[in-house]
């Protein structure tokens, strides 16, 4: 079935200041906290002292502190963050090593006399967490000098936060091979094979994405997995991996916006009845103990725009955009509109031509880099073992 123009539904959709549907005109977006800024410096070593404070006198500080932050105006320098600031030159990083949590930022004059915890988790975009981590355990330098958390921060300087990895058990190595579609400093966009769990977990056992990325990145010592996405052990295609604390949390603010859109394909059993259109249908838990999702007034909104590529036989192969992110949410609607997916042994019937997996591929996805802003695409191509499904 060739490909039909857009109609009246898809151009309302597209009025919602959303870029065309399926990429066919990748709009270019940018970070509003300018974050084209934000660069590792090198490391430096540690030049603080440590000094042991009662528990008590730390609770006083601590409401002094806080007391000075309420009541610290200043309404001759407002704490309005520009588009852009200069850039400072990038640090070389290791070929496939996890890059330093160290962050570099030019103060721009729009932050003359900010603190420079306002700094961090708004122009910077780190999380609450990841400043704590430089509060209480690294360290924050200002022109070199170490300072705390309370500076003020005047035009000009450079300011550099260190924020330790928190310590996690290392990942065991596997061989299973790994399709890399787009590399840098900052992520990794990987082809995950099915029936391969995204992430390990307690009922988890055998390899994972986490055991096969680990290995493709050399084993670096102090690891830590950052899947942005995540996809069912049964479907495969595109996900997104960050290679640091950073990254990940702006990428996550990214998810189910304009700016991180994903495209599925999907062959299921039987055809719908219109060539195009929208699944708007509430998904809720079908009961507390289970995993599986049913279709209920009382669940949380879920929409999917989805367009039919080809119908072979009882066959139809369908391509998929979610507006949401339910769990399951592309195999519930299907399934609820009579077209279940081909070897979903959970919302339809096992496939035996598909061990371990159903007929559900991650093929497109379109996003803004968090830190560049640069938009990229990246597609993957639907798998053998899904194409002979419209062949026989």
């Amino acid at each position: 079935m060739p490909f039909s123009p857009l109609s009246s539904l898809w151009q309302q959709a597209a009025s919602h200041s959303r870029p065309q549907f399926f990429f066919k005109g990748v709009t270019s977006f940018r970070m509003p906290r300018a974050s084209s800024s934000v660069r590792r410096a090198p490391g430096f070593r540690s030049r603080s002292i440590t000094i042991a404070i009662p528990v008590f006198l730390q609770g006083l500080i601590g409401l002094s502190y806080q007391r000075l932050k309420r009541f610290a105006i200043h309404p001759e320098n407002p704490l309005t963050f520009p588009a852009k600031t200069p850039i400072m030159p990038a640090t070389q990083v290791p070929e496939r090593s996890c890059p330093m949590p160290v962050y570099e930022l030019l103060v721009p004059p729009e932050l003359e006399g900010a603190a420079i915890r306002r700094a961090a988790t708004g122009l910077m975009g780190l999380s609450s967490r990841q400043f704590k981590r430089c509060k209480f355990q690294g360290e924050m330098r200002l022109d070199g000098e170490t300072v705390h958390a309370d500076a003020r921060l005047r035009a000009g300087q450079r300011l550099w936060l260190y924020a330790p990895e928190r310590d996690v058990p290392q990942p065991e190595s596997s061989d299973i091979p790994l399709t890399v579609w787009y590399e840098d400093e900052h992520l990794l966009i990987v082809d995950k094979p099915a029936p391969l769990p995204s992430a390990s977990s307690q009922r988890q056992t055998g390899a994972t994405l986490e055991n096969v990325v680990y290995a493709y990145l050399g084993c670096p010592e102090g690891f830590v997995y950052r899947p942005v996405n995540r996809l069912d052990k049964g479907t495969s295609g595109l996900m997104v991996v960050a290679k640091e604390a950073h990254a990940q949390h702006l990428l996550q603010q990214l998810l189910h916006t304009d700016s991180f859109q994903r495209t599925y394909l999907a062959v299921a059993e039987g055809t719908l009845p219109d060539e195009e259109g929208c699944i708007e249908l509430p998904i809720a838990k079908e009961d507390a103990a289970s995993i599986r999702r049913v279709v209920s007034p009382e669940g949380k909104p879920a929409r999917t725009f989805y367009r039919v590529e080809a119908v072979c036989g009882s066959r139809s192969l369908i391509r998929l955009r979610l507006d949401t992110g339910r769990t399951h949410q592309i195999r519930v609607h299907l399934s609820h509109m009579g077209c279940p997916i081909c070897g979903d042994f959970l919302y339809g019937t096992e496939l035996n031509a598909l061990p371990g997996r159903f007929a559900l591929h991650s093929t497109g996805l379109c996003l803004t880099h968090p830190i560049t802003g640069e938009s990229i695409r990246v597609e993957s191509p639907l798998p053998q073992q899904l194409q002979a499904l419209l062949e026989g």
